[in-house]
């Protein structure tokens, strides 16, 4: 039985997938060797669903600490307001 492979795809563009299997806990991995950061699971800011493909919505600069982010599901993601 063949495994699931994870699929996702450096958000600065990058046109090979991560070749790890899917649910995988480490950083993304190319079969050439590329590797980015796995992003956390996070909970979508507007169905407040568990995710483990986060969209980024908006970041928000802060002038005393450090700026944060706000991430939804891609289902949230696609839908318009």
């Amino acid at each position: 039985m063949r495994k699931v492979q994870c699929g996702d795809r450096d958000q600065a563009g990058a046109d090979l997938p991560c070749i790890l299997d899917f649910g995988h806990q480490d950083d993304h991995l190319t079969a050439l060797g590329g590797t980015w950061p796995r992003v956390p699971r996070t909970r979508c800011c507007r169905c407040g669903a568990e995710t483990d493909d986060p969209v980024p919505v908006t970041y928000s600069e802060s002038t005393s600490s450090s700026g944060f982010s706000r991430w939804t599901c891609p289902a949230c993601a696609t839908k318009t307001k």
